[in-house]
């Protein structure tokens, strides 16, 4: 089996900020995969206390 690179994903390097679409969010590259990117994304947790959390995501070329 034959892995194919998206064609958006030429252009992206580790360090890049990419945006998604689907939840308007900027978030910075971490690591680069041929049909997608990992990114970390900080959250805001206000259960009991007011924390920030940073949260590895997978986004995929769309």
């Amino acid at each position: 089996m034959k892995i194919i690179q998206h064609p958006r994903m030429r252009d992206i390097a580790v360090g890049d900020e990419v945006y998604s679409y689907r939840h308007q969010l900027f978030a910075r590259v971490e690591e680069v995969f041929p049909a997608a990117v990992c990114v970390k994304v900080a959250l805001l947790n206000f259960s009991q206390r007011v924390e920030m959390m940073v949260s590895p995501q997978l986004w995929r070329a769309d």
